[in-house]
């Protein structure tokens, strides 16, 4: 459909049965005969004319919406479920953060033994212990070899 009137600079008016604009709605609307004597302000005209297809196309978008308004997210599930999708974003940012702070601390070897459990800890304490005990005893049955070769 081709309509020749851009109603981009059309202001909204009420267009109510009891408005301003009665004369010229009742002519495009047919209600009332329009002669060729009729002198109408051709502003007023098109500021009806813009109004009242605005006016239809707004009832007829509601119709296509079953009667429904149109979905907002201000309404309190949207809010409640935007509020609950930035708490979940923002959890996410911090657990991506402490991955990326523990992947970065994990090439430090300065923090090795912050890392390791209690059972870790007294392994690798045993594991140091079992050593030098070792090289004790490997110190001693040096010292023991010197002493013989010294009493020879």
């Amino acid at each position: 459909v081709y309509l020749g009137v851009d109603c981009s600079d059309v202001s909204q008016v009420d267009m109510t049965s009891g408005s301003d604009y009665k004369k010229e709605k009742d002519f495009i609307l047919g209600h009332q005969l329009f002669l060729p004597s009729t002198e109408l302000d051709e502003y007023r005209v098109k500021t009806a004319y813009c109004n009242i297809l605005e006016q239809h196309s707004k009832q007829h978008i509601k119709q296509k919406r079953g009667g429904r308004e149109e979905n907002s997210i201000f309404k309190p599930p949207g809010v409640i479920f935007f509020g609950a999708g930035c708490a979940f974003g923002f959890m996410w940012l911090l657990m991506i953060f402490g991955i990326c702070r523990m992947v970065i601390r994990s090439f430090d070897p300065r923090n090795e033994l912050n890392d390791m459990s209690n059972r870790d800890k007294i392994a690798a304490l045993a594991a140091v212990a079992g050593q030098e005990m070792v090289e004790r005893q490997q110190e001693k049955e040096d010292e023991r070899r010197v002493a013989l070769m010294q009493g020879q």
